[in-house]
């Protein structure tokens, strides 16, 4: 199977079928030296990472190939990228405007650079043929981040807040937020939860959290308020149309990108 047969299912998946800005088979016209080296990495991604870290390696990928070819077409492998390629492709990032029309967030445009600069640094390692003579991403590259917001609540903001969702009509963003809350799961996570993720073990109630970062599914103790609550949200559902605990008011199962529910909203 060629570079670009192999490399087409990600770009593929990736857009979820809509119509792609680029294609790697307009780069590959360009520089099929350097989408072979791209796809072969990929291969090896797809190994040990988690679906949506290939997803994000593939999209960062191909949006550098485009621009670092199309901005030098006698540029056609990735051992011939230099210094002056990367600072084009940051000046083109800070151009670059999103779907909503605005600039790329700070994050999007540091993460874009790491995921290049980490795709250097392993064909290096593994000692790619085509691989860069050195790495020329530096850390002095990145854009500083804006102020981070506060991660936490204090204790009486939390305490007034904990107050305000007790009396919350809505029970699934209830739950929702309750999970989140007493168990230290991630947002992901707490989507990923399957229908019959609570489950009796010894004395008590336990949720099965699907395999996160660590790998490896775990098991943490609920509750007995938390277990009510799963109960009353269950009866209130009905039947799990998605295989979810959780769902949108469709049956679809939530993901990252939908959000929690806020409070009063």
């Amino acid at each position: 199977m060629n570079a670009l047969a192999r490399i087409q299912p990600l770009e593929v998946r990736r857009r979820g079928g809509g119509t792609p800005e680029v294609t790697w088979a307009e780069i590959s016209s360009r520089a099929p030296v350097m989408v072979a080296t791209m796809a072969s990495y990929l291969d090896q991604l797809e190994v040990s990472a988690r679906p949506g870290t290939v997803a994000d390696a593939e999209l960062a990928l191909r949006f550098f190939a485009h621009q670092v070819t199309e901005a030098d077409p006698t540029c056609v492998s990735v051992a011939a990228i230099g210094r002056p390629h990367i600072e084009r492709f940051k000046r083109w990032l800070v151009a670059r405007r999103g779907n909503t029309g605005k600039p790329l967030a700070t994050m999007t445009i540091r993460h874009r650079l790491s995921t290049v600069r980490t795709f250097f640094e392993r064909i290096m390692e593994w000692d790619y043929e085509d691989a860069p003579a050195r790495l020329f991403i530096y850390m002095s590259d990145f854009p500083a981040l804006d102020e981070p917001l506060p991660k936490f609540l204090d204790d009486p903001t939390a305490a007034k807040f904990m107050v305000a969702l007790a009396e919350d009509p809505n029970l699934r963003r209830r739950l929702m937020v309750e999970l989140l809350a007493r168990t230290g799961m991630r947002v992901g996570e707490l989507a990923g939860l399957e229908d019959d993720a609570m489950i009796h073990k010894g004395d008590g109630h336990r949720l099965r959290i699907p395999i996160g970062k660590l790998h490896n599914d775990r098991h943490v103790p609920l509750h007995p308020m938390l277990v009510d609550l799963i109960g009353e949200y269950r009866a209130m559902r009905g039947p799990s149309r998605s295989g979810h605990l959780l769902e949108r008011d469709d049956g679809r199962p939530f993901d990252r990108g939908t959000g929690i529910p806020c409070l009063g909203a």
